[in-house]
């Protein structure tokens, strides 16, 4: 029996902005309470800048499909649904609410807000099953 394709369509996680902007300005805060308050504004504003640039260096959208050749599956990814490019993927933490895999030599997180709950958990299910 064939195994169905699985597509799913993987957001910017506004989750993990949030978390990381408060971690920044936690440790900003930490550092202004030891240090001086002019070292924390400027630690705060660094970070928030470099938290806001990661955030929108990630596309909008991604696109992730998984296709069996045979045996062995075959990933793909696309920005627009409609160019897909073949891209290994390898699982690095799979978990019910935050998982990683390496797509292409990039790490991306899979946060709850990522996509929508039974989308991941077709991907979790898939990447699962190849970690066998």
């Amino acid at each position: 029996m064939r195994k169905p394709l699985t597509t799913v369509v993987v957001r910017r996680s506004r989750l993990s902005l949030t978390c990381q902007g408060l971690l920044a300005l936690a440790l900003s805060g930490y550092a202004g309470w030891w240090v001086d308050w002019r070292l924390a504004v400027l630690m705060s504003l660094t970070a928030l800048a470099l938290v806001a640039r990661q955030f929108l260096s990630t596309p909008r959208r991604r696109y992730l499909r998984c296709m069996m050749a045979g045996e062995t599956p075959v990933w793909e990814c696309s920005v627009d649904a409609r160019i897909w490019e073949p891209a290994p993927c390898r699982l690095v933490r799979l978990g019910p609410m935050l998982s990683a895999v390496d797509l292409s030599g990039r790490r991306l997180w899979l946060w709850p807000d990522s996509g929508d709950a039974h989308s991941l958990r077709c991907l979790r299910e898939t990447l699962a099953g190849q970690a066998d």
